[in-house]
C-alpha cells in the first residue's frame, strides 16, 4: 500500500502531506500493536475488549440508530441532540458487551 502511494504521490495524483501522514499514522498503529503483545497487563486487555467490543458491537448500534433517528428527530430538535443520543447508547452498549465478552475469557487474547 505505500509504495502505491508512493507511486501516486510521483505521478502527482495524490499529495505528498497525504503520503507523510499515512507513514506516521502506521508507524503508530505499528508501535501499538507491539505495545499491546509485549505487555501482559489485565488491565490493558480489559481496556482492549471494551474498545473492541465499542468498535464492533457498538458502531453498528450507531449507525442503525442514528440512520432512524436522524431522519426523524433532526427536523424538530436539531442535529446535535439526536446524534448525542446515538452515540452515547452505542458507546454503553458496545463497551457493556465487550467488557462481559472479555470477562468470559478472563481478559485473555484470542490468539
Amino acid at each position: 500500500m505505500l509504495i502505491l502511494l508512493g507511486m501516486l504521490v510521483v505521478a502527482g495524483f495524490v499529495e505528498a502531506q497525504f503520503l507523510f501522514e499515512y507513514v506516521i499514522v502506521t508507524a503508530l498503529a505499528i508501535a501499538f500493536a507491539y505495545y499491546i503483545r509485549t505487555t501482559s497487563s489485565r488491565a490493558v486487555w480489559r481496556a482492549i475488549w471494551i474498545m473492541a467490543g465499542i468498535g464492533l458491537v457498538g458502531f453498528p448500534i450507531f449507525l442503525v440508530l442514528n440512520f432512524l433517528l436522524i431522519k426523524t428527530l433532526s427536523p424538530v430538535v436539531g442535529f446535535l441532540m439526536p446524534f448525542s443520543i446515538t452515540m452515547a447508547a452505542a458507546v454503553l452498549v458496545g463497551a457493556f458487551v465487550g467488557d462481559q465478552i472479555g470477562k468470559r475469557r478472563h481478559y485473555k487474547p484470542i490468539v
